[in-house]
């Protein structure tokens, strides 16, 4: 990979960004492919002790998005709780969100 000095400026932006007294984080970037799929990098494969055809949970918060680790020894429960957690802080219910997933397909499809 050809590192341009814009990125080795972004990432160290990025680094510069994480204060020592924190778990030690790693920031890479990744290229989303023509299927949709994103590479993981090997740092952060390692780092997380990410195997081939172990899960992963994908969170959407706005223009974030984040990509935990799923402990295969944590209950669905337990691994949706802060998901549940901040649903509680809305107006809506559990059972809207059939109607909000089948609404954002059909807005997805008419814009194709």
């Amino acid at each position: 990979m050809n590192i341009t000095a814009e990125t080795f400026k972004y990432k160290t932006y990025l680094t510069n960004l994480v204060s020592e007294d924190t778990m030690a984080k790693i920031i890479e970037m990744g290229t989303i492919s023509s299927r949709g799929q994103i590479a993981i990098p090997a740092d952060v494969r390692r780092a997380l002790e990410l195997n081939e055809g172990e899960r992963v949970l994908f969170v959407v918060d706005r223009d974030t998005l984040i990509i935990k680790k799923v402990d295969t020894e944590k209950t669905w429960g337990e691994i949706t709780a802060p998901l549940r957690e901040e649903m509680a802080k809305t107006n809506l219910k559990e059972s809207d969100a059939v109607d909000i997933v089948h609404r954002f397909r059909k807005a997805k499809k008419q814009e194709r």
